[in-house]
Parts: C-alpha cells; structure tokens; sequence
C-alpha cells in the first residue's frame, strides 16, 4: 500500500476519532482523557492495528511539537492574572509548596526504586506536578463539591498548568544540556534565555499589533496562531528545545490584555487546542505498548503510583493547608483528587520522542510512568470521587445562583433585583458586545459566549449557578437553551420567555417553563424603558397600592431567600417585587369616556368647579371645593398652561383611591385669567396622595401631546367624548412610536 495514504489515513482517522471521542466525554460529563487513552489503544498496533504512529516517522515527531506548542500557547493564554491575585492562602501554598513536595518527593521515590540519576529522576517527576484542568473540570462538575473545595480544586488545576510546563520544560532543557556541569549550565542559561526572550519579543510585538488595530478583526485568530507557531520554530530553530518556553511566555503575555480581540483569540485557541489534543492522544495512545506498562508496573511501578498518590500528595495538601480554616474532612479529599491529564502525557510523550535516539528503553520510562499515573488518577479517583465526597460530606448544597442568557436591559433588572434582595449570585451571557460592556459597568458578571455549550461556562461560576433563564428574543432558541442546561441543573430550573399562551405551550411541549408570555420582546422592552414608556422597579410587596397590583406585570417576587417568577402577589406577606409598568397606558387607563365633557362655562372658577364635580361621579368622597380652592392657588402663583393652548391643572386628595383624568374641550378658547391668553384643551388630574410617580407620569404624557401641535389640533376637533378617546388613542400610539 501507497505510504502516503498509510501516512494520510492515520491522521484522518485519528483526527475523525479523537474528536467523535471528545464529544461523547461531554455528553457523559467525564475526562475526555480516558475514551481518547482506550481509544488510542485500541486503534493501535497493540490491538486492532487501525492506525499506527510510526508510519508516520519524523512527521510524528513534529506534529507532537506542533500540537504541543498550540496546547502550551492555550494554556499561557488563559492564565487569569486574577487567579493569582484573588487565590486564598492555600492555592498559594497549594502552587509552591505543593508543588516542591510533588516534585522532590516523586524524585526521591523514582531514584529509591529504580535507581535512575538524579537529573533524570527531576526530568520524569516534574511532568506530574500538573493535575489539568481538562480532567478536574468535567469531575468538578458532575461531583459538584461545596464552593470553597471546588474553588480551590479549579484554580490548582487553571495555575499549576503552566507552573507544571515551566518546570518540566525547564528541567528538559537542563538534562537535554549534557553531563559536564559547566556545559549543562550554558545550555541551560542559553535556552532559557533563548525561550523567554523570543517569547517576550513575539509576544510583544502581537499585543502591539492587536491592540493597535493593524490586523483586521477576522484574520486576527490565524495571525496569531502562525505567529505564535513562527516565534516556536525560531526559538527552536536557535537552541533546540527553547520554543516550547517561548510560546508559554507568548500566550502568558497576550492573556493579560482585555481586548475584545483577545477575548475572541482565546475561544478560537480552545477550540484547536481540543482539536489538537484530540489527534494528539489518540495517536500517543495508539503507539503505548502494553509489554512497557507491565514491565514497569513489574518493576517496582505499583510501588511508584501508590507512594504518590497515597504518600507524596497529602503530604503536600497537610503543608499546604497547615494553620488554615480547612476542615480536616476538606483536607482528605483535597489529598485524594489529584487526577493528571492531557498536558502531562502530552509533554511526556514529546520528551521520550526526543530522549529515545540518546537513552533507549530509559526514555520509554517517562510514557509509562506517566501514562500510568494518568490512568490511575483519573480512573480510580475520577470514578471514586463522588462517593468519597459523599463519605466525607463535602458535597454542596442547592445551587441558587442564576445564569441568564441575555445582556440586554431586562436581564441587566432582573440579575440586579436577584442579587439585591437575596444575595444569590447571577451572571449574564451574551454575544452582544455593547450590552455585555453595559452590564459590566453595572458591576454584573457578564460572559461573552454561546449559550448552547454548557462547556462554555467557566468553571469557577459552576458551584453556584443552579437556575437558567433564557432572555433572548428567539422563542425556539430559549427553548433550545433549556434543553441543553436542563442536562446541568435540572428540569425544574429551567425558564424561558415565550410569547406563547399556556394553551399553545402545552401543545408545544418541550423543556423549560415558559414565563411572562404577557410581555413583548426582551429587546423591545428595553427600547420602551429607554424612550421612558414603561418603568421597570423594585417595590416593598406590603406597600404595592391596590392599583398597581392589578395594572402592572409582575415579573419576580422575593420571599426570604427563594425567588419566583411570573408569581400571584400574595396581600400580607414580607417581601420584594419586580413589577413591569407600561406607562403609555396611564392616561388611556384613567381617563373615560364619560370624564370628556364639552363645558360652557366662562371663568375657570366655574370651569374647574365642573371638572370636579365630574371626577366626584366617580368618587363621592371628594371634597370639590378643597380641590378647586387648590388646584386655583397654584394656577395664580404659577400656571400649569402648556403650549398649543393646552393646560393641566392637578391635584393631591386623600378621598380617592387612583388617579382620575377629566378632560374639557373649548374650540373656541376660554380666557385664561392668570396670563393673556386663551386654552382650548383642559386636562385635570387629581391622584392619591400616596402615588406620586403614576401622578407625575400622567402629566409627562399630557405634555408629549400637548408638544405636538397637530396632535393638539385632531383632538381639539371631536364632537363627542368617543371620538375624542379615539383620536387620544392614536395619539398615544404617535407618540409612543
């Protein structure tokens, strides 16, 4: 057979494999490092003989290089300088202490048991130090440990990565230097040298050209990517083995700028940086050989793995967590979760690569050992996990937190009124880049992704987030986003906005309980909160006045620490409520037919008196010549008129129960007697004393009229209170519009 489609189908089928493997490990919610480990194998020459690495030759070599160096760059990447910054005391011990304990202890046990030299036995120990957030992520999630565990368990795996790699990459450098000491210095000092200055100069130089805007927005992705791979090769290319420190240093250094470019670089980078290690582990599990394991497990092996899991890590957890407020149950299981993964085979496997020419059978050490570490971790703590932190009681409780898909007004109010009344942690996902910038400025949490990929969710937002509501304008997607979540949190902690009926919804079915149908668009809604239409607020549920429970929407209601959305507003209970106000229906809603009257009279003693007596219809208990008297003293010292001949009079009393409007049409003008000058159009508003914003909203509408002369004009033509309600209706629409 043609070599070059041996060579070809390889590739095509370790790709094509690894990544059918990588989507199944999320759809089970486990480390995508075992199917890719037993993939491998079993594709492998050791088993079926599907596909074998070794035909590929030097090229293996060399695609591990290139894989590795995107994996390490991703990694550089999305070390989060607040990681360090905000890490308590026991990360720090975790990434330094820890870390030295790992690194000697493993050295002392490998040189007790196998009797390697000692810069050999540095080299084989550092490539452990990693635990990987690509296997502790999916175990986090699906074994969901209290917030402080799940905190410190993400935040090791996230900054020991690169700290790992250095170390590792480090200690390559140093034995690849050579024997004599002089020399292994130089070589030591010039690739590391080499590394981080061609890293620091690339990376300097992409900041500079993403930042600056020299790079058009869609090509800045694979402009980086050929440029971290190019700084790789020259720094390589200068001193062998110095790329690898040079693209950490690169992706260390763009990490640290907040662009919106990089933000975008980095989902990019995820994504190949999967499809990397998904080619990559399936072709160095492919090339394992079984006769290696069972010789190094044979040969004191056992030994190894058990000293390191049972020995070397809880030493490090006990003189990390020495004198701090962890629990001694917090502390066990911290000692048993220490799962290695992707970036320590990958490394491993590209060192015994490279040692193989010089050491022989030693540098296949390094892929057992490793391999082996990898497979006992993650399979036997990964499957253990949930039970022993059942045994240790170490598992969270409810998740109340809130994630809601949207960035737009609405859910920039409801993520508020959350976080205000019951301290529940929310954060907002959106694509939308202004609106995300907005609610940043809020000081809300805000993510810039895909709402379909549950995996998009950092993991530091998994311990507290048990509740999703989707906000967007799209009906189906929302529902499609509550199928994908449900698999997270639940069914009943699903929600939706649906424009649809209950009726409807119950013939459409699917996941997600469908609220606040009663509400146009989400985006709508913010485009009448802006123009100052409607009012979304928070009010004290005991002190909701009759009136505005039965004409506002309430949207959620808080009762200690729970929240409820679309709820009945109970009348005696403690509590908060967000309510939704259109307030371009207060004038139509208080304003009737009957109260359009065409007066004839010829002072405005006599017009107000009428006006009055026509709201006292409606409440007897109004005290006529109190409001008249009032409304007459302020029009005296300052008066209410408006342009185009439109006036509004208004008034406070105590004997009403909700604001009324009374109209009066004069065509032909009455004399107003505190100016010069004649009105045609009368609104007279008079509000209970203890609802001052309807009051003060019913008279900004009647100004927007008033502002329009030929709105002003259509209406001072009715001939009857019903045409007039009509043509105030298609006013209201003008203006709102």
């Amino acid at each position: 057979m043609d070599p070059v489609y041996i060579q070809l189908s390889t590739l095509v089928i370790a790709l094509a494999t690894g990544v059918t493997l990588l989507v199944t490990a999320q759809h089970l919610r486990i480390p995508a490092i075992v199917p890719l480990l037993l993939g491998g194998i079993l594709l492998g020459p050791e088993v079926s003989g599907l596909i074998d690495p070794a035909e590929l030759g030097n090229g293996l070599d060399l695609l591990v290089a290139g894989c590795v160096a995107v994996i390490l760059f991703e990694g550089g990447l999305s070390l989060q300088r607040i990681g360090f910054e905000q890490a308590p005391k026991v990360i720090w011990r975790l990434l330094t202490i820890g870390v030295v304990i790992t690194w000697l202890g493993t050295t002392v046990l490998i040189h007790f048991l196998f009797n390697y030299s000692l810069s050999f036995c540095l080299l084989a120990s550092s490539l452990i130090i990693v635990t990987g957030p690509t296997v502790i992520h999916p175990l986090l999630r699906r074994i969901g440990v209290n917030e402080r565990l799940h905190h410190i368990l993400h935040w090791e795996g996230v900054l020991i990565d690169p700290i790992g790699v250095f170390i590792a990459v480090l200690c390559f450098e140093w034995f690849s230097a050579g024997s004599p000491t002089l020399s292994a210095l130089e070589g030591f000092g010039l690739r590391l040298l080499v590394g981080m200055g061609t890293g620091l100069v690339g990376g300097y130089i992409l900041l500079v050209a993403i930042n600056r805007h020299w790079i058009q927005r869609e090509y800045t992705n694979i402009f980086a990517l050929a440029w971290a791979l190019l700084a790789f090769g020259v720094a390589d290319g200068l001193v062998h083995e110095a790329g690898l420190l040079t693209v950490i240093i690169m992706g260390f250094m763009l990490g640290l700028s907040k662009s919106e470019e990089i933000k975008q670089l980095k989902q990019f980078k995820q994504e190949l940086t999967e499809m990397s290690i998904a080619i990559l582990f399936i072709l160095l599990s492919a090339q394992l050989r079984l006769t290696d394991f069972a010789n190094f497990i044979v040969d004191n092996g056992l030994w190894l793995i058990l000293g390191v899991v049972i020995l070397i890590r809880p030493l490090g957890v006990v003189a990390s967590s020495f004198r701090t407020d962890l629990g001694i149950r917090e502390r066990c299981f911290l000692s048993w979760m220490a799962p290695r993964g992707i970036v320590a085979g990958s490394m491993a496997s590209l060192f015994a690569l490279r040692l193989e020419p010089s050491l022989g059978n030693q540098a296949n050490f390094l892929q057992a050992f490793t391999f082996s570490i990898i497979g006992f971790t993650v399979i036997i703590q990964g499957l253990s996990a949930g039970k022993v932190a059942n045994f240790l009681r170490v598992k969270s409780q409810d998740r109340e937190g809130w994630l809601i898909i949207g960035a737009h007004l609405l859910a920039r109010r409801v993520a508020s009124f959350i976080e205000q009344t019951t301290g529940h942690p929310c954060v907002l996902m959106d694509t939308n880049t202004e609106s995300a910038r907005q609610a940043e400025s809020e000081g809300l949490r805000v993510l810039r992704g895909n709402a379909l990929d549950q995996t998009g969710l950092p993991p530091e937002f998994y311990p507290f987030v048990g509740n999703v509501l989707a906000l967007t304008d799209n009906r189906d997607l929302n529902q499609l986003i509550c199928e994908r979540w449900a698999e997270v949190v639940g069914r009943k902690h699903v929600f939706r906005w649906s424009p649809d009926s209950a009726r409807q919804e119950h013939l459409i079915g699917g996941l997600g309980q469908p609220i606040w149908n009663n509400l146009p668009k989400p985006t709508q809604i913010e485009y009448t909160l802006r123009n100052k239409d409607a009012v979304i607020a928070k009010a004290n549920l005991k002190k909701l006045p009759p009136k505005l429970r039965r004409d506002t929407i309430p949207l959620l209601l808080q009762v200690g620490k729970q929240i409820h959305l679309q709820p009945e507003l109970p009348i005696d209970q403690e509590g908060s409520v967000l309510i939704f106000r259109q307030k371009a229906r207060y004038l139509l809603f208080y304003t009737y037919p009957e109260q359009v009257i065409f007066p004839s009279a010829t002072n405005l003693a006599e017009l107000f008196d009428t006006m009055v007596e026509k709201a006292k219809d409606r409440f007897p208990d109004l005290e006529v010549s109190e409001i008249v008297k009032e409304i007459l003293s302020r029009e005296k010292s300052f008066s209410t008129r408006l342009s185009h001949d439109v006036v509004i009079p208004h008034a406070y009393s105590p004997d009403i129960s909700e604001p009324i409007c009374v109209v009066a049409i004069a065509p032909f003008g009455l004399h107003w007697e505190s100016e010069e000058a004649i009105v045609r159009l009368v609104f007279l508003v008079i509000s209970p004393k203890d609802d001052p914003e309807i009051h003060l909203n019913i008279l900004a509408e009647i100004a927007r009229i008033a502002s329009d002369d030929s709105i002003v004009h259509e209406l001072l033509r009715s001939e009857t209170s019903q045409s007039f309600m009509e043509k105030l209706q298609k006013a209201r629409t003008l203006i709102s519009d």
